[in-house]
């Protein structure tokens, strides 16, 4: 589980930028979710929901997200699976 949290949330940049396409945010944004998805996984599974950092650090995931979802919207890239 260790390893998958490396691949989905280390492995490539993942930060939404306003000179972005579309299709760029909503990559962006998947790499945002199966991160949020692999940490919250190990958390339970692991640490019994973890501790206080990594809450705020899925939180953090979760801000990144929220700001890919706020450019595609500023954007008006079409909804998908946002």
């Amino acid at each position: 589980m260790k390893e998958e949290v490396g691949r989905a949330c280390k492995a490539t940049s993942m930060r939404c930028h306003e000179y972005q396409s579309c299709d760029e945010l909503l990559a962006n944004w998947l790499k945002y979710q199966r991160c949020i998805s692999a940490r919250v996984a190990i958390m339970d599974k692991c640490f019994r929901g973890g501790d206080e950092n990594h809450r705020r650090e899925v939180e953090n995931y979760r801000s990144g997200a929220a700001e890919c979802s706020r450019l595609m919207n500023l954007q008006r890239c079409p909804k998908q699976c946002r």
